[in-house]
């Protein structure tokens, strides 16, 4: 991560201030699973489909610190740090 990163969100439910979000995706992944000398098999990604009907998002975004989930999509979690920007910027005038 940046060390220049200034943005930050806040959790709405352990109210820690947060850098970054965990960001974790539901896909299928094709493999070609190929056995070594010595009997293990190693793995090499053939295709990796996202497009596929999920029953829920298959994607989501976690808190680093509690692990709830904060956002279901990209434009979700940019509102989380927005929120916070605005509100900081608040704070900035009132002074």
């Amino acid at each position: 991560m940046p060390e220049d990163i200034k943005q930050y969100a806040i959790c709405p439910k352990c109210h820690a201030k947060i850098y970054y979000l965990i960001e974790t995706e539901r896909v299928y992944v094709t493999f070609d699973a190929a056995p070594d000398k010595q009997g293990n098999l190693h793995y090499d990604i053939v295709y990796i489909d996202q497009d596929l009907d999920w029953d829920t998002n298959y994607m989501i975004y976690r808190c680093p610190k509690c692990d709830t989930v904060l956002a279901k999509n990209e434009e979700e979690a940019k509102v989380l740090f927005k929120i916070q920007k605005a509100e900081d910027k608040q704070d900035e005038d009132k002074k």
